[in-house]
């Protein structure tokens, strides 16, 4: 019966659109009368025949899919380990296909790439020279701290822009929000820090990329501003380069935190501490960070130390390399590369420089 009505229904419409084509040209041709009245009875029943298939109800059944539990809790899993993700949440390469790269070299000539430049001791950089105050706004989450407390911070935090300003790539600054949230009593801040960061346990604070919060267990004022600054430059970091070597960040930051004192004073501070070789500390994991936290933190401070008073386009180079990196991090052979020496010569400048 079906298949009958379909095609009396196409019948119909060839009828129809004949019909129409004479109508069209009627100026020329007239229709019969017997004609004229096929196609205007056929035209009402095609109009009929569509109105109840329009009508007429769908036999196939939908089946609608289960919703899913898509999201599995976050209280379990840390976002940010001590003061550095390990997993990248604020870069992600773009498709192959799109990725397009472009530059200066040192020859003044301009590229445009799909591949990434291979940036060497070489390589030229325009430093950002000033970061404009509205570029840099800073907040406090919640109500603990004292006033005195939270403007020194304020104060800190704007006179480590200094080391930024000295080797930041111009085209890297960007405006950005620093969120402290400040606690006075241990207790409110482990409770806050929580389970998924138990590895911060014996720290004084740490950053949360998450929610871009640099979070600060205040013992002390003098501490807590400190460790506020130090806090402050891994947003910094994370804002302007991305992800980033545990060492470079760590250091950078940990030189902010005494940025205002006289060279020689870090390096006196330095000079009778044991520090790593430098290719232990490039290739370190962040195990062995964990194991032995003290001497890899100072021995960051020292590297990244020396070249911000000895060479700071190299600085600069590792840190337009990281921001250029995507999710991966910079290796030894890509860190001397930049610098213009291996690791051993690079041992033995720390070395003289501390001397």
């Amino acid at each position: 019966m079906g298949s009958k009505r379909k095609f009396a229904i196409i019948c119909a419409l060839i009828v129809t659109n004949s019909c129409l084509v004479f109508q069209y040209a009627q100026d020329k041709y007239t229709l019969p009368d017997w004609l004229d009245e096929l196609a205007q009875s056929s035209k009402y029943v095609v109009i009929t025949a569509i109105d109840s298939l329009a009508t007429k109800p769908m036999s196939a059944k939908i089946v609608l899919a289960k919703p899913t539990n898509q999201f599995s809790p976050a209280t379990a899993v840390p976002n940010e380990l001590p003061h550095t993700g390990t997993t990248c949440l604020d870069k992600r390469n773009a498709t192959k296909s799109k990725q397009i790269y472009t530059w200066t070299d040192s020859q003044g000539v301009q590229h445009l790439s799909d591949r990434p430049r291979r940036i060497d001791d070489g390589t030229p950089v325009t430093l950002v020279s000033n970061i404009p105050a509205e570029d840099l706004s800073i907040n406090f989450l919640g109500l603990q701290g004292s006033y005195n407390l939270r403007q020194g911070i304020v104060s800190s935090v704007n006179a480590s822009k200094r080391l930024f300003e000295k080797v930041v790539p111009a085209e890297l600054v960007k405006p950005l929000t620093i969120n402290f949230r400040l606690f006075t009593d241990q207790t409110g801040y482990d409770k806050y820090r929580g389970p998924a960061t138990g590895l911060l346990k014996n720290s004084q604070g740490f950053y949360r990329s998450g929610t871009n919060e640099s979070v600060v267990w205040v013992k002390t004022e003098s501490q807590g501003e400190k460790t506020a600054v130090h806090e402050a430059m891994h947003s910094i970091n994370r804002h302007y380069f991305g992800q980033m070597s545990k060492w470079l960040n760590e250091g950078v930051a940990e030189l902010a935190e005494d940025i205002a004192q006289n060279p020689k004073n870090i390096r006196t501070t330095l000079r009778s501490k044991r520090l790593l070789p430098v290719s232990d500390l490039l290739n370190s994991t962040h195990v062995e960070w964990t194991q032995d936290s003290s001497i890899h933190y100072r021995t960051a401070k020292a590297l990244v130390s020396y070249l911000y008073f000895t060479d700071r386009a190299a600085l600069t180079r590792l840190l337009l390399a990281e921001s250029e990196n995507g999710c991966e991090t910079l290796r030894q052979l890509e860190v001397t590369r930049i610098i213009g020496k291996d690791a051993r010569a690079i041992d033995t400048m720390l070395k003289r420089w501390f001397s």
